[in-house]
């Protein structure tokens, strides 16, 4: 709960170049009930050091058998392994602290996912975004719905039907990036500088906002939003963070969490 930001970037060309397709597809093989060694790619072979016990087999059985049940699968099996690729980008997308991304390069397919989960996007002039996987009859569905929340259903529906290739001018125009820089000297001036802002702003509060962002996102109106709401509300002006602000606002001091800038190295 220290850390208040978080930067994510890259090194070289490449910010990230996505997924092997080859794991997509050894993913499929295994729903068919094939055996495909490791993650299925030439590249990274990641081989059991030994093979799953029967009692986690049978443990592992009567979850997805309980899973069934409940009605997880009423659109077809999911593999493990998409199931976690679909929770690491709602973590992501749902971190307390202020998020930056600071692209250095081209983001393809799950780079472009990565991208769309941070909070503030920043990008070098040189990079290049594009979700070309439908050129290869796949669809990037587990990053969609961050990707959506960007750039609005008129642009998804362009970019993921058409892989059009952006600039780092026109993902800006469409929404995927908040500013444009020169080179990664300038970004990282401006995320000091971001960083300054955030200073401000009360710990609790930023977590707080985002959460109720990642809550309330697409959710229609109707009482029991207008319930979660208030309720929010109520927490946060009766917790310890807001008393502290509004004590320090009467004396026209810092708050403590202001006091001291957060660092940035």
């Amino acid at each position: 709960r220290d850390i208040r930001v978080a930067v994510f970037t890259g090194e070289g060309r490449m910010y990230c170049a996505g997924g092997d397709p080859k794991a997509w597809q050894s993913n499929a093989a295994r729903l068919r009930g094939e055996y495909v060694e490791g993650d299925g790619t030439v590249g990274n072979r990641c081989v059991e050091a030994k093979p799953i016990t029967d009692e986690v087999a049978k443990s592992a059985e009567a979850l997805q058998l309980r899973a069934y049940h409940a009605g997880a699968f009423k659109f077809g099996p999911v593999s493990y392994g998409q199931l976690c690729a679909a929770k690491q980008w709602h973590t992501w997308y749902s971190l307390p602290q202020f998020t930056i991304c600071l692209v250095n390069g081209s983001a393809m397919g799950g780079g472009v996912g990565c991208v769309c989960c941070c909070d503030y996007v920043i990008a070098v002039k040189k990079a290049y975004f594009v979700l070309s996987e439908v050129k290869i009859g796949v669809i990037p569905a587990t990053i969609s719905p961050y990707v959506i929340a960007k750039i609005g259903t008129s642009n998804a529906k362009r970019f993921f039907c058409a892989a059009e290739n952006l600039t780092a001018t026109r993902a800006m125009e469409f929404g995927i990036v908040d500013e444009v820089v020169e080179n990664m000297k300038e970004g990282h001036e401006r995320i000091k500088a971001i960083m300054k802002d955030i200073s401000a702003s009360g710990p609790r509060a930023v977590e707080s906002y985002k959460s109720l962002i990642c809550g309330t996102n697409g959710v229609a109106m109707g009482k029991a939003l207008h319930h979660y709401l208030c309720r929010t509300q109520a927490l946060a002006a009766d917790g310890d963070e807001a008393k502290t602000g509004l004590a320090a606002a009467a004396k026209e001091a810092p708050a403590p969490w202001a006091a001291e800038e957060i660092g940035f190295d």
